[in-house]
């Protein structure tokens, strides 16, 4: 069978949408050539069809993951969408401080955290203007289906283009060391702990705990409105009962709104599981 049969690229595309739910559209199937030569030729093969046909009626296996994680998109950065970081920092932090006075306790979730930036980001929000935090109970979780991507965000190394995007001179200052090679290193120490664990959005969750917000920015745009329900659904049960946050990317939107009340912001919209 010829590496080019569509029957041979047609498997693979439902193997990664039957084991990591990203929806590989015919006008996306470009990606194939560019993000799995590098794979095909470090496996000494000549390109990537020749991977796929490799591939092709063989149990999935390591290399299978591989070209799944080699698919998925890790665009990030420091604060990325920064109107979203300024309503954190106006309305939601304000008010989740509030209702947790009493216990002193915060769990924030990153899903589809790339290599930590979002996260790293969000500690720093609440370092530089929730003092008040200092001595809270106060964690961070990222989680990623990628393994590779969180290794690096565990190490908290950041290259000069890194840092560059989205990091003020000051920020970069307080919170980074510079390293040899041109890169930074975080001083994770300052900030609220972050913790970083491989989750695969479609398959079974392990007991995450209750969140008080959850970011989930441009990640469901990747899924089919079957699985995206099914994700938002799984979220909605994951938030505290009291009143929790969701937010998503600039432009997505909530599919089923009897799970969720949507909070019109200045720009986007918030999400919370209190219906009334």
């Amino acid at each position: 069978m010829s590496p080019n049969d569509p029957l041979v690229i047609d498997a693979f595309v439902r193997a990664l949408e039957s084991h990591v739910g990203i929806a590989l559209t015919p006008d996306k199937r470009y990606l194939l050539q560019s993000r799995l030569t590098p794979l095909a030729r470090s496996n000494s093969l000549e390109n990537w069809p020749d991977l796929l046909q490799l591939l092709y009626g063989r149990p999935v296996g390591p290399l299978h993951w591989q070209a799944f994680e080699a698919l998925i998109t890790h665009e990030t950065s420091f604060f990325r969408d920064p109107f979203h970081f300024e309503q954190l920092r106006l309305k939601v932090f304000p008010e989740l401080i509030a209702r947790r006075r009493r216990t002193r306790r915060l769990r924030l979730w990153c899903a589809g955290v790339s290599t930590g930036q979002e996260a790293y980001s969000l500690a720093m929000l609440l370092r530089e203007n929730f003092p008040e935090l200092l001595d809270w109970d106060v964690r961070i979780l990222g989680t990623d289906i990628a393994a590779s991507v969180l290794a690096r965000a565990r190490q908290g190394l950041f290259s000069a283009a890194e840092v560059s995007r989205g990091l003020s001179s000051a920020r970069l200052a307080a919170t980074f060391t510079a390293t040899k090679n041109n890169h930074y290193s975080i001083n994770s120490a300052s900030l609220p702990p972050v913790s970083f664990e491989t989750l695969n959005l479609i398959a079974d969750w392990p007991d995450l705990g209750r969140f008080d917000l959850v970011l989930m920015r441009n990640v469901l745009i990747y899924f089919k409105a079957e699985r995206r329900t099914q994700i938002l659904s799984k979220v909605h049960a994951r938030l505290a009962e009291d009143g929790g946050y969701l937010m998503l990317g600039a432009s997505e939107s909530i599919l089923n709104d009897k799970l969720f009340r949507t909070l019109v912001l200045p720009r986007g919209v918030l999400f919370t599981n209190l219906i009334a």
